[in-house]
Order: C-alpha cells, then structure tokens, then sequence
C-alpha cells in the first residue's frame, strides 16, 4: 500500500481514508471488507505533522484463528510522502 501511495501522493486528499484495493486503485472511504485475498487494506491521508508532506498511514488487517471479531491482525506502516 505504501509504494502505491508513493506514486500518487498529488491525487490523495488530506484527512481522508481510502480503501486500497487489489489493482492499486484508492477509493474514498473505508474498506467494507477483504479486498485484496484475504486482507483488508487501507491508507489514510494527513497533513500535519511532516511539514509540507502528506503523513499516510497504511493499515493491512486480517483475521485467523485467534480472531474472537473480524479483521483482529493488523500491521501498521506510517511514513511521509
């Protein structure tokens, strides 16, 4: 997700989140569910705290078998583009 963002980051909107499906394309809003096998992947955009940059944030979730609710794993990637 964070090398997708990498080659955009003019056509992402500050303060917003996007779902970050299987082809690379960022829709507006949150997933609703997997959308990339069995991941749910998702990027959300700020402004503030890497000066002129945009802050993203891409958060892929999954669940397993020590899931007791949908979507318990996760891995969390921050960087400023």
């Amino acid at each position: 997700g964070m090398e997708l963002a990498k080659t955009q980051p003019a056509n992402l909107s500050v303060g917003t989140r996007y779902c970050v499906g299987s082809s690379g394309l960022f829709s507006q809003g949150a997933c609703t569910g997997a959308n990339l096998g069995i991941f749910k992947r998702e990027a959300l955009i700020e402004g503030t705290s890497c000066g002129t940059l945009k802050k993203v944030t891409v958060t892929v979730s999954w669940s397993d078998s020590k899931c007791t609710t949908a979507f318990c794993q996760k891995v969390i990637e921050t960087s400023c583009i």
